[in-house]
């Protein structure tokens, strides 16, 4: 394969430590040498760089890279970021395992199809990790993908979709299907406290999980139960599962939402540091905007998803509980913001009006309804398969939050296959944003620390031992970039915008982006911990 020679550089290696200009000797898929400038050594490929940034190629460690790997295996929007991996299956939601119950295999179906999942033509054809890691052996992909085992995924398995807890043979019957995925090289688990099915579980079920993820040396990383008026709650619940398995534990995507409770970003900090000063191995991911994206469904309150979407859509039309399914609704998108501060991503069923990228207050005086019942009329034309960007975050919060050290970074990015100018920004400019808006603009934090954010943190808290450092014998993932130029051009009324500033990109030694070109080669494929 030779051998290719990187000179006239600066070398940001993902420790956090000083920049230097450098030298990179590369051979086959790994780094061989590292010099500084102006050291000759001889190679088959000599590139000169001209003194932009070589760094560690990004791990994505918020990612639902899943959801589109049978129709968007590239993942352009994700290399165009510089990213090279991607922690896949977040929120409790991901591919495996499968029920093969054929009940449940429906309520699993409807589950995915709600958060946009895009299944192959030929439908599901595997049931745990190594059969969904056959499934795409011979699929070219654009990222390695690094999954995680899904709690959604896992207890409609086992118990469908009903908000219930466990039996004795529900909870071990969970806990084996975990231990059988880790031991096939899932690289942790992952809830979505927030969503059915995972809003249902208790306490006692998730610390019986992260047990046994504690057994098998992975990490748990949450989507927490509240990231509104009982965020600090839904934090201590956490770290307290954190105390009691004594598994690294890792909070998605931080953040209070709803003007009310905005500027507590210290308040979020000070539980994280006052329990790492405990000896709890815990951390935060978070994507750099003040507007999250999610399900419409969020709206519904809990007991209302009891059973599933298609319940969820008969209880909206229920003479007896439609009123006061639309009262909690109405209540939680106040809470987000109200009317004019929803806005729809996508939606399965066509309309003869627009309806994405418009708000709700929009559609609803469109509708000639009002917000509630829009919101309502949507999720039942839909299935509840609605995808919305709520703008509910402080500003000042993001950047506080960016400032502290124990945070990484995580796209959460999902992107609507149909219209991708309707899809979150943060699908399509989470990182640059980040080296562009926060490091060169703003100042908030420096360009090291940054990329130790984006790299090396997101790597040794998942167990990755050879990917997120320039380092001597490490694999070749590596980002080129100007550092006067990088920046995001994703908008929330446009954002499928690729960034500027991203040059090239290398993935195990082969050159995926050159000189701001895909080059038609792609090596990603799904990493197996341990390997």
């Amino acid at each position: 394969m030779g051998t290719v020679l990187l000179k006239n550089l600066v070398l940001i290696d993902g420790t956090g430590e000083e920049r230097r200009e450098g030298t990179i000797l590369i051979k086959d898929e790994v780094i061989e040498r590292i010099e500084e400038k102006g050291f000759i050594m001889e190679a088959d490929e000599v590139i000169d760089l001209g003194g932009l940034v070589v760094a560690p190629g990004f791990i994505d460690i918020h990612s639902h890279a899943d959801a589109y790997l049978f129709v968007n295996p590239l993942a352009e929007a994700k290399l165009r970021q510089g990213v090279t991996s991607e922690v896949s299956g977040n929120c409790g939601f991901g591919a495996f395992p499968v029920p093969t119950n054929p009940e449940k295999l429906k309520l699993f179906t409807e589950l995915m199809t709600s958060l946009d999942f895009q299944f192959p033509e030929k439908g599901i054809t595997w049931n745990d990790l190594s059969s969904f890691r056959e499934r795409l052996k011979n699929e070219k992909l654009g990222t390695n993908i690094l999954p995680l085992v899904a709690h959604g995924a896992l207890r409609v398995s086992v118990m469908g979709s009903k908000q219930e807890k466990p039996t004795n043979e529900e909870m071990r019957e969970m806990i084996s299907l975990l231990k059988e995925n880790l031991e096939q090289g899932a690289w942790g688990f992952s809830t979505g406290l927030a969503y059915a099915p995972g809003s249902f579980a208790e306490f006692e079920e998730i610390l019986e999980l992260a047990k046994e993820v504690k057994r098998q040396d992975s990490f748990y990383t949450s989507h927490i139960r509240n990231e509104g008026d009982d965020v600090l709650q839904a934090i201590d619940e956490i770290i307290e599962i954190g105390r009691l398995s004594h598994c690294r534990i890792n909070i998605s995507h931080l953040k209070a939402m709803g003007v009310k409770n905005w500027y507590q970003a210290d308040k979020l900090l000070n539980k994280i540091k006052d329990a790492k000063a405990e000896g709890i191995e815990v951390s935060a991911d978070q994507y750099p905007y003040p507007a999250s994206s999610t399900i419409l469904g969020i709206l519904v309150p809990k007991w209302a998803n009891d059973g599933g979407a298609a319940k969820m859509c008969q209880r909206l039309q229920s003479e007896e509980l439609r009123c006061s399914i639309l009262a909690e609704i109405e209540a939680n998108m106040e809470a987000r913001g109200g009317a004019d501060r929803i806005i729809i991503a996508n939606c399965a069923k066509k309309y003869s009006i627009p309806i994405e990228g418009r708000t709700i207050r929009e559609i609803a005086n469109q509708f000639g309804l009002s917000p509630v019942e829009t919101i309502a009329k949507l999720i039942i034309d839909n299935n509840n398969a609605v995808m919305a960007i709520y703008l509910s975050i402080a500003d000042e919060d993001v950047e506080k939050i960016l400032k502290d050290e124990s945070i990484m970074v995580g796209s959460d990015g999902m992107i609507n296959m149909v219209n991708p100018q309707y899809s979150h920004p943060r699908a399509f400019g989470t990182f640059p944003r980040i080296l562009g808006h926060y490091v060169r603009e703003k100042k908030t934090l420096s360009l090291e620390r940054a990329i130790k954010k984006m790299t090396s943190l997101p790597a040794e808290k998942i167990g990755l031992k050879n990917r997120g450092l320039i380092k001597e014998g490490f694999i070749a993932d590596l980002v080129v970039f100007d550092s006067e130029t990088i920046i995001d051009k994703s908008t929330y009324i446009n954002a499928s915008q690729y960034p500027v500033g991203i040059e090239s990109v290398m993935m195990s030694g082969k050159w995926i982006i050159k000189n701001g070109e895909l080059t038609g080669i792609k090596v990603g494929e799904i990493l197996r911990k341990g390997k």
